[in-house]
């Protein structure tokens, strides 16, 4: 949907929604959710159909658009199942 929009195939988010059958409003919807941290979109993406991913739908995640990503990962990381943070490990405790 960007590259269109971007390439000129369409004028607006008006001009999508009718190229895909869609609303201004949903396709305003589903183009914030390039605005999610990398390794979050990445994950949503690889997601199987299946009930893992009927539990994680736009509606949940549209809070996330107006955070800044280490709180959406944070936030995915106690709420969207199997979805861990890409090359973090446990912090170890310093001794004293």
């Amino acid at each position: 949907m960007k590259e269109r929009l971007e390439g000129g195939v369409v004028r607006n988010r008006a001009g999508l929604g009718r190229l895909y059958g869609l609303t201004r409003a949903r396709i305003t919807q589903l183009m914030n959710l390039h605005t999610l941290a990398p390794p979050l979109l990445a994950f949503l993406r690889e997601m199987k159909p299946g009930a893992q991913a009927q539990r994680v739908t736009e509606k949940r995640l549209r809070f996330l658009s107006g955070i800044e990503h280490e709180a959406q990962l944070t936030w995915a990381k106690e709420n969207v199942p199997g979805f861990t943070v890409p090359g973090r490990r446990g912090r170890k405790k310093m001794a004293s």
